[in-house]
């Protein structure tokens, strides 16, 4: 007898059961309660206790004998499973990018007040992401997404040491670096981000705004961020690992 076999909801349709039998003038469990009961080690004392208490129509001391036994706190469907690591995953992402989004709009924020320092476009151009994603129904062959993103670098110093920037801008990012100093802009055409890469091509002069507390830090064009993606996204995660787990439990008490 294995693990992950009986759920909450198992136990509230045996406890029906019992009562119904009782009701109905039977002396002994239901066979669809023995049935359950047949997948605990050692079921039949159980089986034998709540059978007593049947034949001395007794069925709340039966269920009483069901809810209180140590077994039943052991076992959990692959329904329940799902159900929690679902939820837990959804909310664990969902907080990041809540926070990934909180963190985008403050830095983008204080760049409007960060000192500005010269410095020179290394690097200009733009960049293809194609991700591909299982079909839909009555679809023929795979999704694809493509997306954009004008890949600029520039160089600047700060008391002597030289530093390599990459945000042309904080607005519209829909995610960041683990280290927080990029921000990922993605566009859904190739002719926006051409537009950015044509502001900055490769040796012009730009005006750096970087943070003085990290100068690694910087930006070319300060402000504008609102990291709506990832706020949108966390959210949407976040009702989801409420309302999965809600409706699951429904459909299983039905």
């Amino acid at each position: 007898m294995g693990l992950l076999r009986v759920d909450a909801s198992e136990i509230s349709k045996c406890e029906r059961s019992i009562l119904d039998a009782g009701e109905a003038g039977k002396r002994k469990v239901p066979k669809s309660v023995r049935r359950v009961l047949e997948r605990i080690r050692g079921y039949e004392a159980l089986r034998d206790q709540m059978n007593s208490a049947m034949s001395k129509g007794r069925p709340d001391e039966a269920v009483r004998l069901l809810r209180s036994h140590p077994r039943w706190k052991r076992y959990v469907s692959p329904m329940t499973l799902l159900v929690v690591v679902v939820s837990i995953s959804s909310a664990c992402f969902g907080t990041v990018l809540i926070l990934d989004a909180v963190r985008m709009t403050e830095t983008a924020e204080a760049s409007m007040r960060w000192p500005r320092v010269r410095g020179t476009i290394v690097k200009s151009s733009v960049e293809r992401h194609e991700t591909t994603r299982r079909p839909r129904k009555n679809s023929v062959g795979p999704r694809r997404r493509v997306r954009y993103t004008a890949n600029v670098e520039f160089r600047y110093v700060i008391d002597g040491v030289e530093h390599t920037g990459a945000n042309v801008t904080f607005a519209g990012a829909s995610k960041t670096t683990n280290d927080g100093t990029k921000a990922v802009v993605e566009y859904t055409k190739g002719e926006a981000a051409q537009e950015v890469v044509a502001r900055y091509p490769v040796g012009s002069d730009v005006q750096v705004s970087y943070d003085p507390d990290r100068p690694e830090l910087s930006v070319l064009e300060p402000g504008g961020g609102s990291g709506e993606g990832s706020m949108m996204w966390g959210v949407a995660l976040l009702a989801l690992a409420v309302a999965f787990p809600i409706s699951v439990l429904r459909s299983l008490a039905a």
